[in-house]
């Protein structure tokens, strides 16, 4: 279990929920992800009754109360394809398990659930966006509405007759004439994308950064067997895709001064977690506030001037 997991807040719920002291729950926890690694490392440990799940770690109470405190305090997910998902294993599963998934090419549950609702939110975007070309009808009834006829005549050009109704049967109906070309054209609709404000005027002339830039970047270190590593790059490309835009801008320009520094670096994964690029950004905002040519070294008619005050601690020090 990872430092600081007992200190979060779905922790402390569940300890509560269940009743548990806290290194009871340490290990009740340790012992369902072990079942998991053991059997089904994907993550799917729906595919398992509640009732087996409470016997195989061991645990004597209701199994229905135990699965549904463990899915409301969200260490667990429930899904209509796996039933029930661990939450996040494809980011906490042991490396050995994310090895031997990609060398048989299979996926964790999870990813396979993110890429689902992804594509969903993809295809109901497209049917909630209107076909080029339709307009909303915003007419009352009542109103006066106008039909345009196309009238063909073998002696005569085609025209538009525009009548106008008013709804009233007795009132007569005049018919307007005119030429094709001439009718009005409906307003050309005004572009109202939203400009990012949360960029400043020269990250956006820059453009976003993409992982890849960012990979290249950051600093790589000297394993005792001599090989430059940075860290898992998938684990950190999926650290990545969770940043914001203006996250990644900020996260690049820490890195670059990350990389100049010339220090031992740390894992990228850990590195993007923690949000380090800000410690490094603070530290270059600070240094660039005092100019090395402001800095005062003291002049000589002072250290004369303060010489004999300084000389007898001096000697008193011998």
């Amino acid at each position: 279990m990872k430092d600081g997991t007992t200190e979060k807040l779905k922790f402390k719920k569940l300890k509560l929920r269940l009743g548990l002291a806290e290194w009871q729950l340490v290990g009740l926890l340790e012992t369902l992800w072990k079942f998991t690694r053991q059997n089904c490392p994907q993550g799917d440990i729906g595919r398992f009754s509640d009732e087996d799940i409470a016997v195989s770690i061991e645990y004597s109470d209701d199994a229905t109360e135990l699965i549904a405190a463990l899915t409301d305090c969200g260490w667990l997910e429930r899904d209509d394809e796996f039933r029930l998902v661990v939450h996040d294993w494809s980011e906490h599963a042991p490396t050995f398990i994310k090895g031997c998934l990609r060398r048989h090419k299979r996926e964790f549950a999870d990813e396979i659930i993110r890429s689902r609702q992804n594509r969903a939110a993809e295809s109901n975007h497209e049917d909630a966006t209107p076909a080029n070309g339709q307009q909303e009808d915003t007419g009352d009834v009542g109103q006066p509405t106008e039909h345009a006829e196309q009238v063909v005549d073998d002696a005569q050009q085609p025209a538009v007759v525009v009548e106008q109704v008013t709804g009233d049967a007795e009132q007569p109906t005049e018919g307007v004439q005119q030429p094709a070309d001439q009718l009005e054209q409906p307003p050309t609709k005004p572009n109202l994308t939203k400009p990012n404000l949360s960029m400043s005027a020269g990250e956006a002339a820059e453009g976003g950064r993409s992982f890849e830039d960012f990979w290249e970047q950051y600093p790589q270190r000297t394993t005792e067997g001599g090989r430059k590593v940075r860290g898992h790059k998938g684990s950190a490309e999926r650290r990545w895709a969770k940043l914001t835009d203006r996250e990644k801008q900020l996260a690049f320009r820490g890195c670059k001064i990350y990389a100049e520094s010339k220090q031992m670096p740390m894992d990228a994964v850990r590195w993007l977690h923690g949000k380090h690029w800000t410690t490094w950004l603070q530290s270059e905002e600070a240094a660039s506030k005092v100019p090395p040519d402001e800095v005062q070294l003291p002049r000589a008619a002072d250290l004369k001037r303060d010489l004999p005050r300084i000389k007898p601690k001096l000697a008193g020090l011998r």
